[in-house]
């Protein structure tokens, strides 16, 4: 982005192929801890982000790049950096 992005732009830093954020959170947990059982819905959230205002695709067309991370190996690293602090 800072070689090749456009002045005053936002990017959308991430996959290109969205999941709801239930199914994030229930892919991490399978990961991280399956015993754990998970509630959805108990709390009245509000938040709402409006993905039509997300491009997906601007980040690679204005500058070629597009993450290549996979979901889980990335969050095995993370976890396993965790646990060294």
């Amino acid at each position: 982005i800072g070689e090749k992005g456009l002045d005053n732009k936002d990017y959308y830093i991430g996959s290109r192929n969205l999941k709801t954020f239930k199914e994030t959170i229930k892919e991490l947990a399978h990961i991280v801890a399956p015993q754990v059982k998970l509630v959805f819905g108990e709390y009245n959230d509000k938040a709402y982000i409006d993905y039509s205002k997300i491009n997906l695709d601007e980040l690679y067309v204005d500058t070629g790049f597009h993450c290549e991370c996979k979901f889980e190996e990335s969050i095995v690293k993370t976890v396993n950096w965790l646990d060294t602090l």
